[in-house]
């Protein structure tokens, strides 16, 4: 935990989505303060006949759009830097306009959420979070 989920348009190189991946993972492990191993980014690709802005057929580089799900309780200043530092990869990695990328995030209970047949606990607050965002 926490689970990212990207929608993305068909064409990326597999180098390309190796490196949004990585660095998904980084501002992720940056911002949360949380472990590398505990990230896990999905990125599901899309022919765009397949999607629709509006009822028509989008550009590719408008579907950019990332679902984070994970423990509630994180402080208002934590989402905020999570959409706006995850907006500034997908925007620089895929080259697209940031107001097309959509971050969604989706805070669960921690006692929702089981690892290994156990609940989680609710989570820390980042150590920066009383200092200047990272």
């Amino acid at each position: 935990m926490p689970y990212l989920h990207m929608a993305l348009t068909r064409g990326n190189s597999a180098a390309r989505k190796r490196s949004l991946i990585r660095e998904m993972t980084d501002c992720t492990v940056e911002v949360m303060e949380v472990p590398p191993s505990e990230v896990h980014v999905f990125l599901w690709e899309f022919d765009t006949e397949n999607l629709g802005y509006g009822g028509d057929e989008p550009h590719k580089a408008r579907m950019n759009n990332v679902t984070m799900t994970f423990r509630e309780g994180r402080r208002r200043e934590v989402l905020t830097a999570l959409i706006e530092r995850l907006t500034d990869v997908i925007e620089r990695r895929l080259e697209v306009a940031r107001e097309d990328v959509h971050i969604t995030l989706i805070e669960v209970p921690a006692a929702n959420i089981g690892e290994g047949g156990i609940p989680m606990s609710p989570p820390e607050q980042p150590s920066w979070l009383d200092r200047d965002i990272p």
